[in-house]
């Protein structure tokens, strides 16, 4: 939203910060602007992306920074602002854990390797089928096994074996060696 909308709905918010039906109005607006900023910030991780998105109307409406913003033009820019300078924190927390769901065991690895380990799973994200992309997300979410199978609609055995096929291919792109399980199958 800019020109005369943009301004007018500034204009509102400006006079009343409670306005709950401006803020609406703004949520509205400008949700897909943030999340597509969002998004690409956070190299295609949606669920990573909606957060970041969340988090930038939370910060807007603490702040409410209307005063300092004379019209839409530069409340696009500040959301964008926000929207990159949040993203790229979620981005740098995500790559900084030292332990990854999509692992057997906690012995990933850590630095530039880590990062670089986040960027080739990203990239491979984008060649999977869209359900193991929901599998991969919700496991990196911290949903358990019989979670994932709830929300996917596939069996508790069909996701255990989608995960286990989704692990293989994962350190066969990172380049390590498959894990054995414990029991030596």
């Amino acid at each position: 939203m800019t020109g005369a909308d943009g301004d007018a709905l500034l204009e509102r918010l400006r006079a009343n910060p409670a306005d709950g039906e401006a803020w609406t109005d703004l949520y509205q607006s400008y949700w897909p602007f943030v999340f597509s900023v969002a998004y690409r910030q956070c190299r295609g991780h949606r669920d990573l992306a909606e957060e970041v998105a969340q988090e930038v109307f939370v910060k807007l409406l603490r702040t409410q920074p209307f005063d300092r913003l004379p019209n839409a033009s530069m409340l696009r820019g500040y959301l964008y602002t926000a929207a990159t300078n949040t993203a790229k924190t979620a981005v740098g927390r995500l790559a900084a854990r030292p332990e990854s769901p999509l692992s057997d065991r906690g012995d990933e690895p850590h630095g530039a390797d880590f990062t670089e380990a986040r960027l080739v799973i990203e990239d491979a994200r984008g060649a999977l089928a869209p359900v193991d992309r929901e599998i991969l997300n919700l496991i990196e979410a911290g949903f358990t096994l019989s979670e994932v199978a709830a929300a996917t609609g596939l069996s508790y055995t069909n996701t255990a074996v989608r995960l286990h096929r989704l692990r293989r291919q994962l350190h066969r792109l990172l380049g390590q060696p498959e894990r054995q399980s414990e029991s030596g199958q």
